[in-house]
C-alpha cells in the first residue's frame, strides 16, 4: 500500500511540470505602448457596443478587448522598433 501511495504521489509531482517563471518586469516604453493600446479608438468601439443586461454580450466584448488591446500593444511595439515580449509567440492576454 505505501508503494502504491509513493508511487502515485511520484506521479502526480512529475506531471505538474517546471513551475512558471515570473514575469518580466516592463520597461518604460512598454508601459507607453500598455497606455496607447488602452487610449486606441479601435478598444473604444469595442466598449461602445457593451450592453450590461446581456452576460454573452460581456464575455464577448470582453475577450475581443483583449485582443484589441495586445494587437494595439504590439503595434506600438513595433513602431518604436521594440521587440514584443514572449519570444516567438505572441503573449496571450487571459
Amino acid at each position: 500500500m505505501r508503494r502504491l501511495a509513493l508511487v502515485l504521489t511520484l506521479a502526480l509531482a512529475a506531471c505538474r511540470g517546471a513551475p512558471t517563471p515570473p514575469p518580466e518586469p516592463e520597461t518604460p516604453e512598454q508601459r507607453a505602448c500598455r497606455a496607447e493600446a488602452e487610449r486606441s479608438p479601435e478598444l473604444g468601439r469595442v466598449y461602445a457596443q457593451a450592453n450590461p443586461a446581456m452576460a454573452d454580450n460581456r464575455e464577448r466584448l470582453e475577450a475581443e478587448a483583449r485582443r484589441v488591446r495586445a494587437r494595439a500593444f504590439r503595434d506600438c511595439l513595433r513602431a518604436r522598433g521594440l521587440p514584443a515580449p514572449g519570444g516567438v509567440e505572441p503573449v496571450t492576454p487571459r
